[in-house]
């Protein structure tokens, strides 16, 4: 971390970026390190700042993991991930980090099991079998085997795979953390995560 002051770090998705403000209180918290003042910042989308990155524009990015997954075969080493930075404060388990957003409350629910149901079916489908990955690996773009392999790993290890409960708790634990150590500007006024945040939380009810 103390290599990164004075760099240009590259972020995508912007100054609200989940994975920015995780590492910003890592830096301060781990390594007494204000990135937020002690770096430059280039703001922009993950296929730009991964390009910039390889041209040496930016010195370290954050990026979505496909692309990190596609620099990494081209010789780029990954510093840290946003899991090591979550487990760094507290955190027991592997957080699912994107999701999906619906109005509530819903009356097709029966709609958004049925959705539910084959995200998780496909998922399931794509960790069992190497059979099924041949009819997805055209639209990965992936323009060589290493490049496929990496990209099919990410993903295999980023399959929710825990309990509703315990994601629920680990999600509480960091955001309680992070609350304490960036107050509401980064992490936001509220102390909780509201009830529903997860579908099927008992919660919501």
């Amino acid at each position: 971390m103390q290599d990164l002051k004075g760099r240009r770090i590259g972020i995508a998705g912007g100054t609200l970026d989940k994975c920015w403000h995780l590492l910003l209180a890592y830096g301060a918290d781990q390594f007494g390190v204000d990135l937020e003042h002690d770096s430059t910042h280039a703001y922009g989308s993950s296929p730009v700042l991964a390009q910039e990155l390889e041209e040496g524009e930016v010195d370290a990015a954050l990026l979505d993991w496909t692309f990190c997954a596609r620099l990494e075969t081209r010789g780029f080493r990954r510093l840290i991930g946003v899991g090591d930075l979550a487990k760094s404060f507290g955190v027991v388990g592997d957080l699912a980090l994107s999701g999906y957003l619906f109005r509530q409350p819903n009356e097709r629910t029966d709609i958004l099991s049925a959705f539910a149901t084959a995200s998780s079916d496909a998922k399931r489908l794509l960790a069992r079998s190497d059979a099924a990955w041949v009819s997805v690996r055209p639209l990965m773009q992936a323009a060589d085997d290493a490049t496929f392999q990496t990209l099919k790993r990410a993903f295999l290890a980023g399959i929710p795979n825990r309990r509703l409960e315990d994601e629920r708790a680990d999600a509480e634990r960091l955001n309680a953390r992070l609350t304490r150590i960036g107050g509401k500007d980064r992490a936001g006024s509220q102390a909780m995560l509201p009830p529903g945040l997860y579908w099927g939380d008992s919660s919501a009810r």
